[in-house]
C-alpha cells in the first residue's frame, strides 16, 4: 500500500494537471506507473552499459578470432549480432528515456519494437550455426534447424512489427508527454480479465523449444560419438552448454511471466526488457 510521505505534494500537484477522464486513478496507481517508467529507464541504461563493457573486455579476443579470419557466414552473423545492438541501441535510449509527444510515439512504436526482433534472431542464428557444427554437420539436422528458425523468425517479425501498441496510461498521467513504451495489444486487452495468454508468451515458448532442440541434438551427438573428449566436444562443453542454458532460461522465464495472472507494472517492465 502507498504510504503518505513527501511524495503526497508531488502527486497531488500531478492530479491537478491530469487530463479529464484520468482523475479516477488512485495515488497508488499513479505512483506505480511512474515507478515503472523510472525502473524501465534504469534497466535500459544498464543493459547498454553492459553491452559496451562486454564489447570492450572482449575486443582483443574478437580481433584475434574474428577480424583476422576470412569472411564467412559465422563472421557476418557475429558482426550483426555484436554491432547491431551497439549501433542502434542509442536510438532506443532516445525513445525510452526522454519524454516525447504521444503523436510522435504512435509513429515510432512499430519500427521501434519491430527491429527488436533483430536482437533475438541474430543471436539465434549464431547459435544455430554452432549447433550444426557441434551435432556432426548432417544435412538433415541443418534442414530441421533452418525450418524451425524460419518459423521462429516469422513469429518474431509478426509479433514485434504488428502486435505492439503504445501504452496510453503514462501519457494520461503526465499530460500527453512521456517515453515511447509499448506493449503487446493482447496484454493490454486482457487487463480487465486479469489473465495473460499473449503472443509474447507463445513466441518465447517457441524460442525456448528451439533452444532446447538445438541443445538436445548436440548432447545426443556427443554421447553417441563419444566426442566429448575431442577438441570440438570440449569446446561445446566449455562454451556451448553454458550459452544454451542462459538463453533458454531467459526465454523460459520470460514466457512463463506472460502466462497466468497479470503482473504488477514494475514486474512487467523488468520482464519485457529481458527480451
Amino acid at each position: 500500500m502507498y504510504q503518505h510521505s513527501s511524495d503526497d505534494f508531488t502527486l497531488s500537484s500531478l492530479f491537478s494537471i491530469m487530463p479529464n477522464g484520468t482523475t479516477s486513478l488512485t495515488h497508488e496507481t499513479v505512483l506505480a506507473v511512474l515507478t515503472a517508467v523510472q525502473f524501465g529507464r534504469r534497466i535500459i541504461v544498464a543493459v547498454y552499459a553492459l553491452q559496451v563493457y562486454e564489447w570492450l573486455i572482449c575486443w582483443r579476443d574478437e580481433v584475434e578470432l574474428i577480424w583476422s579470419s576470412s569472411w564467412n557466414s559465422m563472421r557476418i552473423l557475429f558482426t550483426i549480432c555484436r554491432y547491431f545492438p551497439l549501433l542502434f541501441y542509442p536510438f532506443y535510449l532516445w525513445a525510452w528515456i526522454p519524454v516525447h509527444s504521444k503523436e510522435l510515439c504512435e509513429k515510432l512504436i512499430s519500427p521501434l519494437y519491430g527491429f527488436c526482433s533483430v536482437f533475438q534472431l541474430s543471436a539465434q542464428a549464431v547459435v544455430l550455426i554452432r549447433s550444426h557444427a557441434f551435432s556432426g554437420q548432417y544435412l538433415c539436422i541443418l534442414i530441421l534447424l533452418c525450418t524451425c528458425y524460419i518459423g521462429l523468425a516469422g513469429a518474431d517479425i509478426w509479433m514485434f512489427f504488428t502486435q505492439f501498441i503504445l501504452v496510453d496510461l503514462p501519457f494520461s498521467i503526465t499530460g500527453n508527454r512521456s517515453s515511447c513504451f509499448g506493449n503487446d495489444r493482447h496484454s493490454e486487452a486482457s487487463y480487465d480479465s486479469g489473465l495473460f495468454a499473449t503472443p509474447i508468451g507463445t513466441v518465447m515458448m517457441i524460442s525456448f523449444g528451439f533452444d532446447t532442440l538445438m541443445m538436445v541434438l548436440c548432447i545426443v551427438h556427443c554421447v553417441r560419438t563419444r566426442s566429448a573428449q575431442g577438441p570440438l566436444g570440449k569446446a561445446f562443453l566449455k562454451q556451448g552448454v553454458g550459452a544454451f542454458v542462459v538463453i533458454s532460461s531467459l526465454n523460459f522465464f520470460t514466457a512463463m511471466s506472460y502466462f497466468g495472472h497479470v503482473m504488477s507494472i514494475p514486474t512487467q517492465t523488468c520482464v519485457y526488457f529481458l527480451l
